[in-house]
């Protein structure tokens, strides 16, 4: 398996098997880490955008951007594809590699 130390005497997993890297607060969910590719210009600006609004009163970091963005989109698929309700539970987890054509 593939670990690195965070520096908190925890290791961090690899993309495939996500451990938290810090101890969620008190009625806060757990953080994973997650790994994926995205379009390069498309990261650029995530990384402009989050500088630009990172101090007083945003304090805006790149994790809070991309989990929000994803939350509407999960949201927006809720509605469209489901009337709003949840997807059903996946029943094995996701292959890692190309989608297939």
């Amino acid at each position: 398996m593939n670990t690195r130390h965070n520096g908190e005497g925890r290791t961090k997993g690899s993309a495939r098997h996500p451990v938290p890297v810090r101890a969620p607060e008190e009625g806060a969910q757990r953080k994973v880490r997650v790994t994926f590719y995205l379009a390069e210009v498309l990261v650029d600006e995530l990384r402009d955008v989050t500088v630009a609004l990172s101090g007083p009163p945003e304090r805006l970091t790149l994790s809070q951007l991309v989990e929000s963005a994803l939350q509407r989109e999960v949201q927006r698929l809720k509605r469209v594809h489901h009337a709003g309700g949840d997807f059903a539970k996946r029943t094995q987890e996701l292959r890692p590699g190309r989608p297939i054509k």
